[in-house]
């Protein structure tokens, strides 16, 4: 049996991929972003396109770093709360 970690390391498990999925708030509201995108972009001239290229990039990386930081932070919090659980079931087992 492969270990997750080695999945994750191996690219065979996404965790990103799985963001939104079962969601149909998130489904819905990402028809929304791109209707509204489409919509737009036949409204503008060509230089506001590129700006709109350009802000639309930066705000997908700007997400992209946020899903990144708060995955760190969840990572870093349920080790957290592992560690906790295993030094308090120590010291029962032990006493």
């Amino acid at each position: 049996m492969i270990s997750v970690i080695t999945q994750l390391l191996n690219g065979q498990v996404k965790p990103f991929e799985e963001i939104g999925k079962n969601s149909d708030e998130i489904k819905e509201l990402e028809k929304f972003i791109e209707q509204n995108y489409k919509e737009l972009q036949e409204e503008l001239n060509d230089k506001q396109k590129y700006v709109l290229q350009k802000y639309s990039e930066c705000v997908e990386e700007y997400f992209n770093l946020l899903i990144e930081d708060s995955f760190c932070v969840g990572f870093s919090l349920s080790t957290r709360i592992f560690t906790e659980a295993i030094i308090k079931s120590e010291k029962l087992y032990m006493k």
